[in-house]
């Protein structure tokens, strides 16, 4: 990956926005002003401006680019485009692996066994071909689905089940059923999070799951770079706290959700990297730090935010 790819983008001279006066995921139009002037993590040069909705606690986008244009501002070296940007397989996600909660869940979610084969999940906002390549090895029917042909491609080289999302795709998932649907940071994404969210949950069996991994705003990499954290993008136009999601889940009559949090140090060391400067974009930029002592005091620090509640990540398993 390049560490800057604004040649593959839209001119930002050409950036026309939109006011967001409700929040995306509960429509309520109580918004406060939270952080202002945040670069952009991408290296695209604009200053972004996140609301508080003082109903479900989301950060929002206050300007933001209109939906049907805000796909030119994905370079072709963005992340999820890339096979080596942590699409990672099922039961593999987590900083070190072990036994811990969040592994015992994503088991407990992807591992078939061959009683209940087949079954079938559908990867929205794919990005690459990883998780479904793992998840076809170890016997699941594949269906990956996104908002590009860029990605699409993979998966549809390596002949998966592949849907671009338009208008028509939502008509589509409606006469389809899954026994997971899987969204890795893709919700942060979403112009009509709630409304998209309520589709893909009626579109899994009775007893299937809705798995969400998303950044969350109350993080350390929010909460000690201020506006320089690389959750911060343009393409990010609603952060959503676990409790947001639990709220909608709620409304929408699920059955149950479990929120697992992913307690690692990528985000908020990759945070501090942008704020002090030593790089300008979060793509391309190292993961951890190179001492070792460095490693174990961000761990430290990590963990120990993570037990008041504070990680940059959480997993929700949401059950139809």
């Amino acid at each position: 990956m390049t560490t800057n790819d604004n040649s593959q983008r839209s001119s930002v001279a050409d950036l026309v926005t939109e006011t967001v006066v409700a929040c995306p995921m509960c429509g309520n139009s109580a918004l406060t002003a939270w952080r202002a002037g945040c670069a952009d993590s991408t290296g695209i040069p604009v200053r972004l401006d996140y609301s508080r909705c003082e109903g479900c606690g989301c950060r929002v986008l206050s300007q933001r680019v209109s939906e049907s244009a805000v796909g030119g501002f994905y370079g072709h070296s963005y992340a999820p485009y890339s096979d080596d940007a942590g699409a990672r397989a099922p039961g593999l996600v987590g900083d070190g692996g072990g036994g811990g909660p969040l592994q015992a869940a994503l088991a407990r979610t992807y591992r078939p066994t061959a009683e209940t084969l087949p079954l079938r999940v559908l990867d929205f906002g794919c990005g690459s071909a990883t998780f479904v390549n793992t998840a076809r090895e170890i016997g699941w029917q594949t269906c990956a689905a996104d908002f590009s042909e860029d990605g699409l491609r993979g998966a549809r080289e390596a002949g998966h089940d592949v849907r671009l999302v338009d208008d028509s795709f939502w008509s589509w998932l409606s006469t389809e059923r899954f026994d997971v649907v899987r969204l890795s940071h893709v919700i942060e994404h979403l112009y009509r999070p709630s409304e998209q969210v309520s589709a893909l949950l009626r579109s899994l069996n009775p007893g299937g799951v809705l798995h969400i991994i998303t950044p969350d705003p109350r993080g350390p990499a929010c909460m000690l770079a201020r506006r320089r954290s690389n959750f911060f993008q343009l393409v990010h136009v609603t952060l959503v706290p676990s409790a947001s999601l639990t709220a909608l889940a709620n409304r929408l009559g699920a059955s149950s959700i479990t929120v697992v949090p992913e307690t690692i140090i990528k985000d908020v060391w990759r945070s501090w990297l942008l704020m002090t400067g030593r790089v300008d974009s979060y793509e391309g930029a190292p993961e951890v730090p190179r001492s070792t002592l460095a490693r174990i005091a961000l761990r430290l620090m990590v963990a120990g935010l993570a037990k008041l509640g504070r990680n940059d990540r959480y997993h929700a398993f949401i059950t139809r």
